[in-house]
Parts: structure tokens; sequence; C-alpha cells
């Protein structure tokens, strides 16, 4: 459970948010690419 809240708290910031934030933007690419493909 701790290892979950770690990136929500402050001394989690660090490359887990990084690359949570890397998934979120890339998985918002794949859903334009999606719309334009219309």
């Amino acid at each position: 459970m701790s290892k979950l809240a770690a990136p929500i708290t402050p001394g989690g910031i660090g490359s887990k948010s990084i690359l949570f934030f890397a998934r979120r933007i890339n998985y918002s690419l794949k859903i334009i690419d999606l719309i334009n493909d219309y």
C-alpha cells in the first residue's frame, strides 16, 4: 500500500511520478491519433 501512495506524497515525487505522467501523455496521444483517423 505504501508503494502505491508513494508517488502521491511529497517524498515520492521522482522518477515514478514522471513515468506515470509520461504514460498518461502517451495514452492521451494515442486517443488523439484514433480520433484523427476518422
